[in-house]
This record gives structure tokens, sequence and C-alpha cells, in this order.
């Protein structure tokens, strides 16, 4: 599961990962509809996100974060994942969104290694912040909002990741000496990432 182990460091990549997947799966529950007891349908939500409730593990190199313990069970605790409503006994599927709050911030001080500062980045700090509002209401759209930022970063180091690729082949075929084929290299990488330029 989710530790808040000092010692363990996630890269840029495994960070945007794991936080894009935990808003899926979040959203994912939100979309589940329940009958009350009283025959009302209302939106299904956790009630209990936590770190130790998303289980991380290994699938072809690649971390892969799952939501655990769907058990309806919404219980008054002193978590500091726990939303402030719980303690009004009003809460609903937006208490789930607090906490996810917590838990995307703990994530992000995991981060090691050096990204570039996108402005998406800065997005996802926003909103992680906002989702820890007193007033569940405001926290209301920040799921979709994160996953949109979260798709845009991915999309971002991609991109950031093949032009590095076409520099260093440029590179060697330059060290190489074939001065003809370095050149679409280095054009292709400049393509992709003009500020290499």
């Amino acid at each position: 599961y989710l530790r808040d182990d000092k010692e363990e460091k996630l890269t840029s990549a495994e960070w945007n990962n794991i936080s894009l997947q935990i808003c899926l799966g979040v959203r994912k529950i939100h979309n589940l509809i329940l009958r009350t007891p009283t025959g009302k349908m209302e939106k299904f939500f956790h009630g209990n996100l936590k770190p130790s409730n998303i289980l991380l593990f290994r699938k072809s190199k690649r971390l892969v974060a799952r939501i655990s313990d769907l058990g309806l069970l919404v219980e008054k605790t002193d978590s500091p994942y726990q939303a402030p409503e719980l303690n009004s006994n009003y809460f609903d599927y937006r208490s789930d969104l607090f906490s996810l709050g917590k838990i995307l911030e703990q994530i992000q001080g995991k981060t090691s290694g050096v990204y570039v500062e996108y402005k998406e980045v800065r997005n996802v700090r926003a909103l992680i912040a906002s989702m820890q509002n007193e007033k569940s209401e405001d926290r209301e759209e920040s799921v979709g909002k994160l996953i949109k930022q979260f798709w845009e970063i991915r999309r971002k180091m991609e991109k950031q990741r093949l032009a590095y690729s076409f520099l260093q082949l440029g590179a060697n075929l330059y060290n190489m000496e074939v001065y003809e084929k370095c050149l679409p290299d280095f054009e292709k990488a400049i393509e992709l990432m003009p500020e290499l330029y």
C-alpha cells in the first residue's frame, strides 16, 4: 500500500501515473449509483480513503494503483485524511475529495528528481489545495480538472522524453562523425521541444 515512507521516492512520471490512476479510480467509484435503505438513489462514495487503502504493485515495471476497502463503513476518526464534515454527520462523495487531496499532497511530497515545471503542475498543486477546503461544495469539480491536468502532464513528459531521445541519437551520430544523418535527429528534437534550440 501507499506508505508514508520518507526513503521511498517516486520519479515525476511515477507521481503523475499513480496520481492519475487514483483520480480515475475515485471518479469511477463516484459514478456508481446506490439505492439507500429508504429507496433513494445516491452516488456511491468510499468514505475511508487513506494511503493504506491505496494498493500499489508493479506490472511490467510500471506502478499500478488500486483503491481498496470499499466496505461502506464511514466512521469518525482523528485521521488527517478524514473530511471535516464527517464530524457533523453530513457527508457524501465530496468527503472523498478532501481525502483524495490529502493523499495526492502526500504523493507529491515523495517525488524525486527534476522535472520541467509545467503550468499544469502548478494547476495540480492549486487543485490539490482547493480539495482540502472546509466547504465540501468547493471540491466538486476537482477530480475532472485533475485528471485533465495529469493527462496533459503525461503528454508533455512523453514529448520531452522523445525529444531527448532524438537529441541523444543525433549526438551519438555526430560523435561517430556521421554528420549527414545527425541533422534530422536534431531537427526532430527541436520540433518536439523548441526550447532546446
